[in-house]
């Protein structure tokens, strides 16, 4: 109660997130996949240490559901078990980590480039097409300026 009250536990939680695709992973042969939470605590030094891990494969016409806690543990196959979870944990954070921030953000920017290629050419052959664009541009570029130093004069030569 009193780490929750110094603000010193943190949730990591992808099991709503992984959930919709733990059926069709375990449709594979020889697979499976679960959803994992991970309770961390904020140590004194400011890193985060595990300390509860539960891994959860809800069920599904051929197996049944399959939910439990793992906690750090001083025997042989506790010890393994802790190791194991903490594994998946670190499978799904590395595999989140590389669709999110990589390949989502990989893709925004081809797209954002793919989008100023397309605009770039739709100009290009606009310009081509349209024998008024171009001196049509020339005079908004001249009235533009035209306006921009008037402003300047007036602000230069007013007395204030």
């Amino acid at each position: 109660m009193q780490a929750l009250e110094q603000k010193k536990l943190f949730v990591l939680d992808y099991h709503d997130l992984l959930l919709p695709f733990v059926h069709k992973v375990r449709e594979l042969e020889g697979t499976t996949l679960y959803g994992s939470r991970t309770i961390f605590f904020l140590t004194r030094d400011g890193t985060l240490k595990p300390i509860v891990i539960e891994l959860t494969r809800p069920a599904s016409p051929s197996k049944p559901q399959w939910k439990r806690a793992f906690t750090r543990c001083s025997d042989a196959t506790g010890s393994w078990l802790w190791n194991l979870a903490k594994a998946h944990v670190c499978s799904h954070d590395s595999g989140y980590h590389e669709l999110v921030s990589h390949w989502y953000k990989d893709l925004y920017l081809n797209l954002f480039f793919f989008h100023r290629l397309l605009y770039s050419l739709v100009s290009l052959i606009s310009c081509n097409l349209n024998c008024e664009y171009p001196s049509s541009c020339f005079m908004t570029r001249q009235a533009k300026n035209s306006l921009l130093h008037r402003a300047i004069c007036d602000r230069t030569e007013s007395p204030t």
